[in-house]
């Protein structure tokens, strides 16, 4: 029974069951015995006729939906306890929590306890063992977001003691702790949490953990509770959703994107939901038009607030272009696409054939660049429907547009509080004024008020934030003033607009309104160190007015970050009348993130490497932004190509190939001063490694590296050698790869950069591992791990365990290989580094398949053959390829496993084996003629491959 309940929904072969059943002591007639096993289990299910499990062709299916057994009830309620969690309303969150506590209380004891120890039930017991302790952790951080800490402190004291290394469950307990007032005793389960890290695997903290203790220290102020929505009222057109630079990215197929939770009750909506998702379940496509302000995307996010069955995305589209949507999509999708990769491929392949909800946001701008991207996926994603926000249609075939109609206003004779645009002003006008109470005069000016401003949303919001220093009347009698200068062309619902958004900048004195105008620079968010940066004034000064913008709600919040209202962005931008101010915000701006650029160059080389990251994350959007100002007519072109090149590595490592090679491309035609040229050269080797193009990363590094000799700068000299090694190790010609290594290892070391010689030497001991020298090999790498350590860069970490791994295998010793290989799988996947990923997965799927399960190793393979395709890296793509056919010839597809192999071989043209991995597929090769019993080149003749993408979608596809 439980071989059916683990596969339910699909057939397991009576072969299967019968050696799970009796192993070695196989009956006399086994089929006939397993068929008085199914007997039995179905009269103790019910009798035959109603029974479950039904007889298919070679074997039994148990045809059951999930909420019929434990562990299909336990999976839906966790993740449903996660979109709730995620959703982040004080009401979503209580039934997050709820949901949390019923999957847990699923379990009576460990996962499938009567098969413990059975090599058929092992992979799924890990698997649930997981899941269970994940849901303990969701229940923590749900109790957390709900400000109850020590609930949260006594369910993580005991699963602490229980999974002493299990990192997570120490932050969760450390943040519990502290936010009861026990601050002694976090620092005291920091401590122990180091001892046991220490004691058990010779490691130390990771750099959250590290950082959690530094703040636990300063008493950081954000490290307290905050609220969720539906404890504390925020309403904000614009702040009702996190940035499209806020969202987590990954390039895992079936990842469900982070939806920004609305910070507000939807006000007076009702009908509208419900209609709009009742179209949903009737189309694919709808576009919610109305002019800035009328509510589109608040009224978008409701709709996902609701969405349990498929994955959502929220993609904000306010700061796209029409050539670089494609770029935001992938982002906002969580994929990512080589430089030569189509986008909507790219994100066909990561997003698979699921269900999905894709929200894009603000699309006006860039309708011409997005339908044809919208429309492909459409036709190329038959189960994905779009919910699009837009001023105007896409223009699409069976593109529903539905315009959002403006907020019921008070109706003369009727009781005005219940209008749904009196009852948001008010809303807002307590969030300044909590102690506001209105007399009779008030409830008619409020009501005159919301007829003037036709029910828009953000025009009701901006004038009650008015509300701490004017009364209604008095908000009338402005309006009025400023609605005599609105423009007398467009619309009437876009002359009040105008005429609010005029209004509300016309309270502002004129140092504000300059910094107002300075903002648009900026992409969706911002930070306050990017707000002074593009000010021209004191810093001190710049916060004073900075917090008047943010009072009088034209900055809106968005966590520890700002966003300008859409509809005021483009007010601005249409009305400012002094250019030369803009172009000195434009170039404070460049100036600012290519010094951020700059400083994290040598940031995400130590242990604050993911915060660094996170951040660069964020500020994605206004990073390019910064690089197309540097290119565009009235920039500066050289510090362009000092941004492209600090910022290269840093995007190799997110996956952003795309904006890295365009931004090189603009750069390596600059006549920038040596040091800079030699640091763009590096970047363009960086982003062509990962493609396969050796030589151009060779031609690039060694003219990188003559330009560093020639300025005695041994930094550049050996930052240029690393790379430069590793396009000759890629090619084979591993004495050269020798040489160059050891070579900027000297420099390195002469320099005491301790990064920069950990990262060669661990890629010299690849080489010398691949020359067969497995003694220099381990002795460079004993040396290198601890080093990699003391670095606190997990991207060194990760590579320093990988070729541990790889060197354990070369001996023999799976065990150690799959430890050293889970460890690398860890520390890249907290880093989001793709190709580390890729590079942990392979190694994983290996071992699993030589310990004899080749289900599993295919399944670790087509991931990693994911992962590789979206982010265009050539040889890892080839080495799934590669597995995944010396998979098909140990189950005995030997015709497929031939042409993936085949496949692979073309795709290496530019890009050999390295010695010990070609002697391994070399065999394999041999082993598929003879026994296909005829030759490869008969093979390739009767193989008719398409391109390489088409040939890895086929395989993601089918598996």
């Amino acid at each position: 029974m439980c071989s059916l309940v683990m596969n339910r929904g699909s057939t397991v072969s009576a072969h299967t069951l019968i050696d799970q059943l009796w192993g070695d002591e196989v009956p006399t007639h086994p089929a006939n015995a397993l068929q008085t096993q199914i007997a039995y289990l179905r009269r103790a299910l019910g009798g035959s006729a109603v029974a479950p499990i039904l007889t298919r062709p070679g074997g039994y299916m148990l045809d059951l939906p999930a909420d019929r057994t434990d562990v299909g009830r336990f999976e839906t309620l966790r993740l449903e306890g996660g979109r709730r969690r995620e959703i982040g309303t004080q009401q979503s969150l209580a039934a997050g929590l709820e949901a949390c506590r019923s999957a847990l209380g699923q379990w009576r004891g460990p996962a499938f306890f009567d098969v413990i120890g059975l090599d058929f039930a092992e992979v799924e017991i890990v698997r649930l063992e997981e899941l269970r302790l994940l849901t303990h952790e969701e229940l923590a951080e749900t109790l957390l977001a709900m400000g109850r800490a020590p609930e949260a402190a006594a369910e993580l004291g005991s699963l602490v003691i229980a999974h002493p290394l299990r990192e997570r469950l120490h932050e969760l307990l450390i943040v519990a702790l502290y936010r009861t007032g026990r601050q002694s005793e976090a620092l005291r389960s920091y401590a122990r949490a180091r001892n046991i890290l220490a004691e058990e695997l010779g490691v130390d903290p990771g750099p959250r953990l590290r950082e959690l203790e530094r703040r636990v220290l300063a008493q950081d102020p954000e490290l307290d509770w905050t609220p969720p929505p539906g404890v504390m009222e925020l309403v904000s057109e614009a702040s009702v959703r996190e940035p499209l630079d806020r969202q987590p990215v990954s390039a895992a197929r079936g990842v469900i994107s982070a939806v920004p939770a609305a910070e507000s009750e939807l006000v007076g909506r009702e009908l509208e939901v419900g209609r709009i998702r009742e179209l949903l379940t009737r189309c694919r496509l709808l576009t919610l038009t109305g002019p800035g302000g009328a509510g589109k995307t608040r009224l978008a996010l409701e709709i996902t607030s609701s969405e349990s069955s498929r994955p959502v995305a929220v993609i904000d589209l306010a700061a796209a272009t029409d050539d670089d949507v494609g770029a935001v999509l992938l982002t906002g999708l969580g994929a990512a696409a080589g430089v030569e990769s189509d986008p909507v491929s790219a994100i066909v392949a990561s997003l698979g054939d699921e269900p999905w909800l894709i929200v894009l946001d603000t699309c006006e701008r860039v309708v011409a660049g997005l339908a044809p991207m919208v429309e492909s996926l459409l036709a190329a994603m038959p189960n994905t429907t779009v919910l699009a926000t837009s001023r105007r249609p896409l223009g699409l075939v069976g593109e529903i547009a539905w315009p959002v109609p403006p907020l019921g206003v008070p109706i003369h004779g009727l009781e005005p509080e219940r209008a749904p645009a009196f009852e948001l002003f008010v809303r807002r006008a307590r969030r300044v004024n909590p102690e506001l109470v209105l007399s009779s005069d008030d409830v008619a000016a409020v009501a005159e008020l919301c007829r003037a401003l036709d029910g828009l949303p953000l025009a009701i919001e901006l004038a009650a934030a008015q509300m701490d220093v004017l009364t209604p009347a008095t908000i009338c009698a402005h309006l009025d003033g400023a609605s005599t200068l609105a423009a007398t062309s467009g619309t009437e619902r876009h002359r009040t607009m105008r005429a609010t958004t005029e209004w509300s900048i016309g309270l502002l004195d004129d140092p504000e309104r300059d910094l107002l105008h300075r903002l648009v620079v900026f992409g969706p968010t911002f930070d306050l160190d990017a707000v002074l940066a593009v000010s021209a004034v004191d810093p001190t000064v710049t916060v004073e007015r900075f917090a008047t913008l943010v009072r009088s709600s034209l900055v809106a919040q968005a966590g520890d970050r700002y966003r300008l209202l859409d509809t005021l962005r483009f007010h601005l931008q249409t009305t400012d009348d002094q250019p030369q101010r803009l172009l000195d915000a434009g170039r404070r701006q460049a100036e600012h993130y290519a010094a951020l650029a700059a400083q994290a160059y040598d940031e995400v080389r130590t242990p604050a490497q993911c915060p660094w990251m996170d951040r660069l994350q964020s500020d994605l959007t206004n990073l390019r932004l910064a690089i197309d100002w540097c290119f565009s007519p009235d920039g500066d072109e050289q510090l362009g190509a000092r941004l492209a090149g600090d910022i290269a590595w840093i995007w190799t490592l997110q996956g952003n190939l795309v904006d890295s090679r365009k931004a090189l491309e603009r750069a390596s035609v600059v006549e920038a001063p040596p040091h800079v040229r030699a640091r763009v050269l590096l970047g363009v080797g960086l982003v062509a490694a990962p493609m396969g193009d050796n030589d151009l990363v060779r031609q690039v590094c060694s003219e990188s590296a003559e330009i560093g000799r020639a300025l005695h700068d041994d930094r550049t000299v050996a930052a240029a050698l690393l790379t430069l090694g590793v396009a000759e190790w890629a090619t084979g010609d591993l004495t050269s790869a020798a040489s160059t290594h050891d070579e900027g290892a000297a420099l390195y070391d002469g320099l005491d950069d301790r990064w920069g010689a950990t990262v060669t030497r661990i890629l010299r001991a690849r080489t010398a591992r691949d020359m067969g020298d497995l003694q220099t090999a381990e002795a460079l790498l004993e040396v290198a791990v601890d080093d990699a350590k003391e670095t606190g860069d997990r991207h060194v970490i990760g590579l320093a365990y990988e070729q541990y791994a790889r060197l354990c295998l070369e001996w023999g010793d799976r065990e150690r290989a799959e430890m050293w290989a889970q460890a690398c799988l860890d520390q890249n996947e907290t880093l989001g580094y793709q190709e580390g990923i890729c590079a942990g997965l392979s190694l994983i799927g290996r071992i699993q398949l030589a310990d004899g399960n080749p289900d599993a190793a295919r399944s670790t393979h087509i991931r990693a053959l994911g992962l590789a395709s979206a982010i265009g890296h050539l040889g890892a793509t080839c080495n799934a390829l590669e597995a995944i056919a010396e998979i098909d010839a140990s189950c005995g597809d030997h015709h497929r496993a031939a042409l993936l192999l085949l496949s692979a071989e073309r795709a290496r043209r530019r890009l050999p084996l390295p010695p010990l991995e070609a002697k391994r597929i070399g065999a394999l090769r041999r082993s598929l003629e003879n026994v296909l019993d005829t030759g490869w080149e008969d093979i390739v003749t009767a193989a008719r491959l398409g391109s390489l993408p088409s040939l890895v979608g086929s395989v993601l596809e089918t598996g």
